[in-house]
């Protein structure tokens, strides 16, 4: 990782009474992606099975979608056609042939490898399900897509045929993020309503429900983030309220239902969770894959929990002292981990990323190179005992760094 040893870039020129203060930003990006011409870039996603083939997707405001090389910034294609309005998911199925971008039109568009350069997309499949897409997600293992919607709805569809497979029903809200269990056998999906269902994807009706009705469960405002462990035994969901909670989900094979385990309470009151992850400290995969967990919020924490405890074990600031946090909000955007192991990222609305360490709580990496907030990010191993990460900038612009 490098060193996370330099100052902030910041400077007047002194050149006399009168002049504009200069602002040095401090760029430690090794490639760039400016495709979007300055308009926020709303979502990206590295190749699954990046460095071969070194790409990503990206989604912005300007209703468009990209395909790119991540190791030097060039386009590989445009992909057409358009949407109607701002896209804001874009995401890969498990081997990457296939690429997909939802957007604020409700409209999903599905692309598939036409070549074996990888620099050629056919576009396959318009899909059309609710109003404005909250989340895309694949399958782990086929080429099955889950989207949820404003308008409480959740749709599946088989690809790239484009066929129906499922609509869920038992939320009353915008669905705001879904995941497969690793397995694929179990979906969950959480909402603003304040609820978390689990389903058979065979099923529309939900096999268990938690819901404000449970005032174990109860969050103000509802969830926005969705997690679950790599062992399949708890989920995670934050709130917009600040809190998070945390259910077992060990009890829904043998014909119980979901269970809440604890509630973890550490940021600001009202500060919202953006974003949530399992983490896995030892590295040692699905043994300690539900051990700890991180949660980051727009109070500019990240918190690292001991489940075992349900007490924080360490609290990561992101913004530097006071002018910092007063100026940028400290709000963070969203955190990624490093596959299974006990390093993670968070970006900030400040356009600034940062890698720690969640044993120590350290930060060991400051990734700078943004003039504007950070609304997205992912990482990869490099192939060669490092990661590849890359951000989503507000100021159109999309970045990749070493670490």
């Amino acid at each position: 990782m490098d060193s996370d040893d330099d100052e902030d870039g910041q400077a007047g020129d002194g050149q006399g009474e009168g002049e504009d203060e200069k602002m040095v930003v401090h760029d430690s990006s090794v490639a760039a992606f400016f495709e979007h011409k300055g308009e926020s870039v709303f979502s990206v996603k590295l190749h699954p099975s990046y460095p071969n083939p070194p790409l990503a997707v990206s989604g912005g405001f300007d209703e468009t979608s990209f395909i790119w090389n991540a190791d030097d910034g060039t386009p590989v294609q445009q992909l057409l056609p358009k949407h109607k309005d701002s896209v804001t998911m874009v995401g890969w199925n498990a081997d990457g042939t296939l690429v997909a971008s939802g957007g604020m039109d409700g409209m999903i568009n599905v692309w598939k490898k036409a070549d074996e350069t990888w620099q050629k997309w056919e576009h396959v499949q318009t899909l059309e399900g609710g109003d404005e897409v909250q989340f895309i997600t694949w399958h782990p293992k086929g080429n099955v897509l889950v989207a949820g919607y404003g308008d409480a709805t959740v749709w599946m569809w088989q690809l790239p045929k484009g066929e129906v497979m499922q609509v869920f029903s038992g939320h009353e809200e915008a669905v705001t993020a879904g995941k497969f269990t690793p397995d694929g056998k179990k979906l969950l999906t959480t909402s603003t309503d304040g609820s978390l269902i689990i389903y058979d994807p065979r099923q529309p009706v939900g096999l268990s429900k938690l819901s404000v009705h449970d005032t174990r469960f109860y969050c103000d405002g509802g969830f926005v983030s969705l997690a679950i462990s790599p062992d399949a035994k708890l989920a995670a969901v934050g709130s917009v309220s600040g809190e998070s909670r945390i259910a077992s989900l060990t009890g829904v094979d043998q014909g119980g239902g979901l269970a809440v385990v604890c509630a973890l309470k550490g940021h600001q009151a009202g500060e919202s969770v953006e974003g949530i992850a399992f983490i896995d400290l030892l590295g040692q995969g699905q043994v300690a894959g539900a051990g700890h967990l991180v949660t980051i919020a727009t109070d500019g924490k990240a918190i690292v929990w001991d489940l075992t405890t349900q007490k924080a074990r360490v609290e990561c600031v992101h913004y530097e002292g006071e002018a910092d946090a007063e100026e940028n909000g400290g709000a963070l955007t969203t955190v990624v981990t490093h596959n299974l192991g006990p390093f993670f990222t968070t970006a900030s609305s400040s356009g600034t990323m940062r890698t720690w360490d969640a044993r120590s709580g350290k930060s060991i990496a400051k990734h700078e190179g943004f003039t504007d907030g950070v609304l997205d990010a992912d990482v990869k191993s490099d192939g060669a005992g490092g990661w590849r990460l890359v951000g989503a900038g507000d100021e159109g612009v999309a970045l990749v760094f070493k670490c």
